[in-house]
Protein backbone atom coordinates (compact mmCIF):
# COMPACT_ATOMS: atom_id res chain seq x y z
CA UNK A 1 0.00 0.00 0.00
CA UNK A 2 1.71 3.16 -1.21
CA UNK A 3 0.16 6.13 0.54
CA UNK A 4 0.82 9.80 1.14
CA UNK A 5 -0.76 12.54 3.20
CA UNK A 6 -0.17 16.14 2.13
CA UNK A 7 -0.64 19.34 4.11
CA UNK A 8 0.18 20.61 7.57
CA UNK A 9 2.64 19.31 10.15
CA UNK A 10 2.74 21.21 13.42
CA UNK A 11 2.92 20.96 17.17
CA UNK A 12 -0.25 20.83 19.26
CA UNK A 13 0.31 23.07 22.28
CA UNK A 14 -1.74 21.66 25.15
CA UNK A 15 -1.75 23.24 28.61
CA UNK A 16 1.54 22.09 30.12
CA UNK A 17 2.77 19.98 27.19
CA UNK A 18 3.09 19.84 23.42
CA UNK A 19 2.76 16.99 20.94
CA UNK A 20 3.31 16.52 17.24
CA UNK A 21 0.12 16.97 15.25
CA UNK A 22 -1.58 18.24 12.12
CA UNK A 23 -4.18 16.06 10.43
CA UNK A 24 -2.02 14.86 7.49
CA UNK A 25 0.81 13.99 9.87
CA UNK A 26 -1.60 12.13 12.13
CA UNK A 27 -3.07 10.16 9.23
CA UNK A 28 0.40 9.31 7.91
CA UNK A 29 1.54 8.09 11.33
CA UNK A 30 -1.52 5.89 11.76
CA UNK A 31 -1.22 4.49 8.23
CA UNK A 32 2.31 3.39 9.11
CA UNK A 33 0.94 1.49 12.11
CA UNK A 34 -1.39 -0.38 9.73
CA UNK A 35 1.54 -1.46 7.58
CA UNK A 36 1.31 1.05 4.75
CA UNK A 37 4.28 2.61 2.98
CA UNK A 38 3.42 5.96 4.47
CA UNK A 39 4.81 9.27 3.23
CA UNK A 40 4.18 12.79 4.48
CA UNK A 41 4.40 15.72 2.08
CA UNK A 42 4.75 18.92 4.09
CA UNK A 43 7.16 21.68 5.07
CA UNK A 44 8.82 22.68 8.33
CA UNK A 45 11.02 25.59 9.29
CA UNK A 46 14.80 25.66 9.49
CA UNK A 47 14.46 25.84 13.24
CA UNK A 48 14.83 23.49 16.19
CA UNK A 49 11.10 22.81 16.21
CA UNK A 50 11.29 21.72 12.57
CA UNK A 51 14.16 19.35 13.27
CA UNK A 52 12.21 17.91 16.18
CA UNK A 53 9.09 17.46 14.04
CA UNK A 54 10.99 15.47 11.43
CA UNK A 55 12.64 13.29 14.09
CA UNK A 56 9.34 12.53 15.78
CA UNK A 57 7.35 11.76 12.63
CA UNK A 58 10.19 9.52 11.40
CA UNK A 59 10.10 7.64 14.71
CA UNK A 60 6.44 6.89 13.98
CA UNK A 61 7.40 5.01 10.81
CA UNK A 62 6.65 7.74 8.28
CA UNK A 63 8.91 8.36 5.27
CA UNK A 64 10.23 11.91 5.82
CA UNK A 65 12.09 12.18 2.53
CA UNK A 66 9.31 14.40 1.14
CA UNK A 67 9.38 17.02 3.89
CA UNK A 68 10.66 20.41 2.72
CA UNK A 69 12.48 23.04 4.77
CA UNK A 70 11.93 26.77 4.33
CA UNK A 71 12.51 30.08 6.11
CA UNK A 72 9.07 30.22 7.75
CA UNK A 73 8.49 29.00 11.31
CA UNK A 74 7.40 25.43 11.97
CA UNK A 75 3.66 25.29 12.56
CA UNK A 76 2.07 25.47 15.97
CA UNK A 77 -1.51 25.41 17.26
CA UNK A 78 -2.85 26.24 20.69
CA UNK A 79 -5.25 23.48 21.78
CA UNK A 80 -7.87 23.99 24.47
CA UNK A 81 -10.09 21.22 25.80
CA UNK A 82 -13.60 21.52 27.21
CA UNK A 83 -14.96 19.46 30.10
CA UNK A 84 -15.72 16.56 27.74
CA UNK A 85 -12.22 16.56 26.24
CA UNK A 86 -13.39 18.10 22.95
CA UNK A 87 -10.68 20.24 21.40
CA UNK A 88 -10.70 23.70 19.89
CA UNK A 89 -7.74 25.13 17.99
CA UNK A 90 -5.97 28.43 17.39
CA UNK A 91 -3.44 28.12 14.56
CA UNK A 92 -0.35 30.25 14.08
CA UNK A 93 -0.57 32.13 10.75
CA UNK A 94 1.89 31.91 7.86
CA UNK A 95 3.73 28.77 8.92
CA UNK A 96 6.23 26.65 7.00
CA UNK A 97 3.51 24.26 5.83
CA UNK A 98 1.76 27.18 4.11
CA UNK A 99 4.68 27.34 1.64
CA UNK A 100 4.93 23.87 0.14
CA UNK A 101 6.56 23.87 -3.31
CA UNK A 102 5.63 21.52 -6.12
CA UNK A 103 8.68 19.76 -7.58
CA UNK A 104 9.05 17.22 -10.41
CA UNK A 105 9.91 14.67 -7.73
CA UNK A 106 6.61 15.29 -5.96
CA UNK A 107 4.65 14.95 -9.18
CA UNK A 108 6.46 11.68 -9.90
CA UNK A 109 5.65 10.44 -6.38
CA UNK A 110 1.97 11.22 -6.84
CA UNK A 111 1.83 9.00 -9.92
CA UNK A 112 2.97 5.99 -7.86
CA UNK A 113 0.39 6.22 -5.07
CA UNK A 114 -2.47 3.92 -4.21
CA UNK A 115 -4.00 6.57 -1.91
CA UNK A 116 -3.52 10.23 -1.06
CA UNK A 117 -5.16 12.11 1.81
CA UNK A 118 -5.58 15.89 1.92
CA UNK A 119 -7.70 18.39 3.83
CA UNK A 120 -8.92 21.97 3.80
CA UNK A 121 -6.55 23.56 6.32
CA UNK A 122 -3.41 22.90 4.27
CA UNK A 123 -4.96 24.92 1.45
CA UNK A 124 -5.43 28.14 3.43
CA UNK A 125 -2.34 29.74 1.82
CA UNK A 126 0.23 29.33 -0.94
CA UNK A 127 0.33 25.54 -0.53
CA UNK A 128 -3.14 25.22 -2.06
CA UNK A 129 -1.85 25.13 -5.64
CA UNK A 130 0.80 22.54 -4.78
CA UNK A 131 -1.71 20.29 -3.01
CA UNK A 132 -4.16 20.48 -5.90
CA UNK A 133 -1.54 19.74 -8.55
CA UNK A 134 -0.15 16.88 -6.45
CA UNK A 135 -3.59 15.27 -6.16
CA UNK A 136 -4.22 15.86 -9.86
CA UNK A 137 -0.99 14.00 -10.65
CA UNK A 138 -2.28 10.73 -9.18
CA UNK A 139 -3.33 7.96 -11.54
CA UNK A 140 -6.86 6.64 -12.15
CA UNK A 141 -7.76 4.18 -9.41
CA UNK A 142 -5.87 6.07 -6.72
CA UNK A 143 -7.97 6.81 -3.63
CA UNK A 144 -8.12 10.60 -3.39
CA UNK A 145 -9.40 11.14 0.14
CA UNK A 146 -10.64 14.59 1.12
CA UNK A 147 -10.68 14.61 4.93
CA UNK A 148 -12.61 17.85 5.32
CA UNK A 149 -11.29 18.80 8.77
CA UNK A 150 -12.77 22.33 8.89
CA UNK A 151 -10.86 24.76 11.09
CA UNK A 152 -12.48 28.21 11.18
CA UNK A 153 -11.62 30.72 9.85
CA UNK A 154 -9.17 28.85 7.59
CA UNK A 155 -11.49 27.63 4.84
CA UNK A 156 -13.50 29.16 2.03
CA UNK A 157 -16.29 27.92 -0.25
CA UNK A 158 -13.74 27.79 -3.08
CA UNK A 159 -11.43 25.50 -1.08
CA UNK A 160 -14.29 23.16 -0.22
CA UNK A 161 -15.77 23.02 -3.73
CA UNK A 162 -12.40 22.46 -5.42
CA UNK A 163 -11.47 19.76 -2.91
CA UNK A 164 -14.71 17.87 -3.47
CA UNK A 165 -14.09 17.98 -7.22
CA UNK A 166 -10.60 16.48 -6.75
CA UNK A 167 -11.68 13.67 -4.45
CA UNK A 168 -13.34 10.31 -4.89
CA UNK A 169 -13.61 9.59 -1.13
CA UNK A 170 -15.00 12.13 1.35
CA UNK A 171 -14.56 12.01 5.14
CA UNK A 172 -16.45 14.49 7.34
CA UNK A 173 -18.18 14.68 10.70
CA UNK A 174 -21.73 15.56 11.70
CA UNK A 175 -20.80 19.16 12.55
CA UNK A 176 -19.21 19.68 9.13
CA UNK A 177 -22.07 18.20 7.10
CA UNK A 178 -24.46 21.21 7.37
CA UNK A 179 -21.58 23.59 6.59
CA UNK A 180 -20.72 21.69 3.40
CA UNK A 181 -24.41 21.51 2.52
CA UNK A 182 -24.73 25.28 2.83
CA UNK A 183 -21.59 25.83 0.72
CA UNK A 184 -22.92 23.45 -1.95
CA UNK A 185 -26.37 25.08 -1.87
CA UNK A 186 -28.23 21.90 -0.96
CA UNK A 187 -30.28 20.65 1.99
CA UNK A 188 -28.17 18.70 4.53
CA UNK A 189 -30.22 15.52 4.12
CA UNK A 190 -29.63 15.64 0.35
CA UNK A 191 -25.88 16.32 0.43
CA UNK A 192 -24.56 12.76 0.61
CA UNK A 193 -26.87 11.39 -2.13
CA UNK A 194 -25.90 14.34 -4.35
CA UNK A 195 -22.17 13.74 -3.80
CA UNK A 196 -22.55 10.02 -4.55
CA UNK A 197 -24.43 10.85 -7.74
CA UNK A 198 -21.42 12.86 -8.94
CA UNK A 199 -17.70 12.05 -8.54
CA UNK A 200 -17.61 10.88 -4.91
CA UNK A 201 -17.67 7.09 -4.59
CA UNK A 202 -17.88 6.80 -0.80
CA UNK A 203 -18.72 9.16 2.07
CA UNK A 204 -17.59 8.48 5.64
CA UNK A 205 -19.63 10.43 8.18
CA UNK A 206 -18.38 10.24 11.76
CA UNK A 207 -20.93 11.07 14.45
CA UNK A 208 -18.83 11.15 17.62
CA UNK A 209 -20.57 9.19 20.41
CA UNK A 210 -23.24 8.06 17.93
CA UNK A 211 -20.75 6.11 15.82
CA UNK A 212 -20.26 6.48 12.08
CA UNK A 213 -21.87 5.90 8.68
CA UNK A 214 -20.16 4.63 5.53
CA UNK A 215 -22.19 5.37 2.41
CA UNK A 216 -21.29 4.14 -1.07
CA UNK A 217 -23.38 4.15 -4.22
CA UNK A 218 -24.58 0.63 -3.47
CA UNK A 219 -24.29 0.19 0.29
CA UNK A 220 -24.96 1.88 3.62
CA UNK A 221 -23.38 0.81 6.89
CA UNK A 222 -23.86 2.30 10.34
CA UNK A 223 -21.66 1.32 13.27
CA UNK A 224 -22.35 2.42 16.86
CA UNK A 225 -19.47 3.99 18.74
CA UNK A 226 -17.32 1.61 20.74
CA UNK A 227 -17.63 1.89 24.55
CA UNK A 228 -15.29 4.47 26.07
CA UNK A 229 -14.35 4.06 29.72
CA UNK A 230 -12.02 7.04 29.99
CA UNK A 231 -11.93 10.01 27.63
CA UNK A 232 -8.71 12.02 27.69
CA UNK A 233 -9.21 14.12 24.56
CA UNK A 234 -10.62 13.81 21.04
CA UNK A 235 -7.49 15.06 19.25
CA UNK A 236 -6.60 12.75 16.37
CA UNK A 237 -9.64 10.49 16.69
CA UNK A 238 -11.01 11.50 13.29
CA UNK A 239 -7.56 11.16 11.71
CA UNK A 240 -7.22 7.61 13.03
CA UNK A 241 -10.66 6.82 11.58
CA UNK A 242 -9.46 8.12 8.21
CA UNK A 243 -6.35 5.93 8.37
CA UNK A 244 -8.44 2.81 9.01
CA UNK A 245 -10.80 3.82 6.20
CA UNK A 246 -7.93 4.15 3.70
CA UNK A 247 -6.32 0.88 4.79
CA UNK A 248 -9.58 -1.04 4.66
CA UNK A 249 -10.54 0.29 1.25
CA UNK A 250 -7.12 -0.53 -0.20
CA UNK A 251 -7.48 -4.06 1.17
CA UNK A 252 -11.01 -4.22 -0.29
CA UNK A 253 -12.52 -5.17 3.07
CA UNK A 254 -16.30 -5.05 3.65
CA UNK A 255 -17.61 -1.67 4.78
CA UNK A 256 -18.98 -3.18 7.98
CA UNK A 257 -15.54 -4.49 8.92
CA UNK A 258 -13.88 -1.16 8.13
CA UNK A 259 -16.44 0.87 10.06
CA UNK A 260 -16.33 -1.34 13.13
CA UNK A 261 -12.55 -1.22 13.33
CA UNK A 262 -12.39 2.51 12.62
CA UNK A 263 -14.71 3.12 15.56
CA UNK A 264 -12.60 0.92 17.82
CA UNK A 265 -9.39 2.72 16.89
CA UNK A 266 -10.92 6.19 17.20
CA UNK A 267 -12.26 5.30 20.63
CA UNK A 268 -8.85 4.09 21.72
CA UNK A 269 -7.24 7.33 20.54
CA UNK A 270 -9.77 9.28 22.64
CA UNK A 271 -8.56 7.38 25.70
CA UNK A 272 -4.94 8.45 25.19
CA UNK A 273 -2.98 11.71 25.27
CA UNK A 274 -2.13 13.12 21.83
CA UNK A 275 -3.18 12.26 18.31
CA UNK A 276 -0.84 9.37 17.44
CA UNK A 277 -0.54 6.93 20.36
CA UNK A 278 1.03 3.54 19.79
CA UNK A 279 -1.87 1.19 19.13
CA UNK A 280 -2.17 -2.21 20.83
CA UNK A 281 -1.11 -4.96 18.46
CA UNK A 282 -4.65 -6.27 18.02
CA UNK A 283 -5.83 -2.88 16.76
CA UNK A 284 -3.19 -2.66 14.03
CA UNK A 285 -4.91 -5.48 12.10
CA UNK A 286 -8.33 -4.77 10.63
CA UNK A 287 -10.63 -7.75 10.98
Amino acid sequence: MKTAAIGELLFDRFPGLDRLGGAPGNVAAMLAQFGAESRLVTAVGKDELGKRAVREIAALGVDTGWIQYNSHPTGEVLVTLDAAGKASYRFAPDSAWDHLNLTPELEALAATLDAVCFGSLGQRGASAETIRKFVASTVPGCLRVFDVNLRAPWYTPEIIKESIKMANILKLNDEELPILARICGIAPEKLIPALLADNIELVALSRGPEGADLCSRTEFNHEPAAPLERRVDTVGAGDSFTAVLITGLLKKLPLAVINRHANLVATYVCSQHGATPQLPADLTVIR
